[in-house]
């Protein structure tokens, strides 16, 4: 029971984590848009601003992005081995009951 609770745990963990990640590709995309409409309107003084930031935004974000790959597959192997684990116990749980 203390395993499949780790793995429930441990599975909210990847999908939060994923979640943030696709919240912060979105507020990139967001700004490139913002970037893109200052241009369409002519606006370079905003455009050239919206660019600085977003060139900053995207050095952080894939490094950000690169530790959140680096932990989700920590995180995936780990779950694979809990896996692996619920299952052995199971097994052995339901050979204990056939035998009793």
């Amino acid at each position: 029971r203390d395993k499949m609770m780790e793995a429930k745990a441990l599975g909210e963990e990847m999908e939060s984590s994923k979640t943030r990640a696709q919240q912060a590709m979105t507020c990139l995309d967001n700004l490139r848009q913002k970037q893109q409409d200052a241009e369409d309107r002519g606006d370079r003084a905003a455009a050239a601003t919206l660019a600085q930031v977003l060139a900053q935004e995207e050095v952080v974000m894939q490094q950000l992005l690169a530790e959140h790959r680096e932990r989700y597959a920590a995180k995936h192997a780990s779950l694979k081995e809990l896996r692996g684990e619920i299952q052995h116990l199971d097994h052995e749980w339901r050979k204990n009951e056939q035998q009793l």
